[in-house]
């Protein structure tokens, strides 16, 4: 299966003032960990392209089974444009990310499936279900146990990286019901587990 994960950082045609959009889009030059966290734990008998907007243009000629567009309220506008055009092209879409996980009912609209929360877990979850052909319009955020781990975020983040990006928490530590984000290690946890990896 032929996957595209698109780090979207761009607001489209929104209108921001010079300093409101240096504060949106002014860190999105860090890279995020999301879209290499999925890329890692793809298994690897699919084929998966980690795009950002920034560096790479979207190539729409080409061929996708699958697009996962991982994106934040300030892009909201261009990620919804970028669904719809692979919708129309026949091309399964996925949004993830905080807006969408903040607001399902909104990004379905534009989506063939929506991925709450971190996204790991239900990610490979959505892929066994797109190939069984029982895609869900929904998956639910996963509550991480500290016996599951993920494999370390080892592909190269696109373009220019001013500096590497490393997470030592997860979300929020309450287990609140209005968060899709909570913690699942310690720190230390990820530090020794970090370590035991190399």
């Amino acid at each position: 299966m032929k996957i595209l994960v698109v780090e979207n950082t761009s607001t489209g045609g929104t209108k921001y003032g010079l300093f409101d959009k240096m504060l949106l889009t002014g860190f999105s030059i860090f890279p995020t960990l999301y879209a290499r966290q999925i890329a890692s734990i793809t298994p690897k008998k699919h084929g998966i392209h980690v795009l950002n907007e920034r560096y790479e243009k979207i190539n729409f000629d080409k061929s996708y089974d699958l697009v996962n567009i991982n994106f934040t309220t300030s892009t909201a506008k261009r990620a919804y444009e970028i669904a719809d055009k692979f919708r129309k092209l026949g091309t399964t879409v996925v949004l993830s990310g905080l807006h969408p996980s903040s607001i399902p009912d909104e990004a379905k609209k534009h989506a063939d499936s929506v991925l709450l929360g971190r996204g790991e877990l239900n990610w490979l979850q959505l892929l066994e279900d797109f190939e069984k052909g029982n895609l869900k319009p929904i998956y639910d955020h996963e509550k991480y146990e500290k016996k599951i781990r993920l494999s370390s975020t080892n592909i190269k983040p696109p373009g220019f990286v001013v500096t590497g990006a490393i997470e030592a928490t997860r979300g929020c530590p309450y287990t609140v019901s209005y968060t899709h984000l909570r913690a699942h290690e310690t720190v230390l946890d990820l530090v020794c587990r970090l370590l035991l990896e190399k």
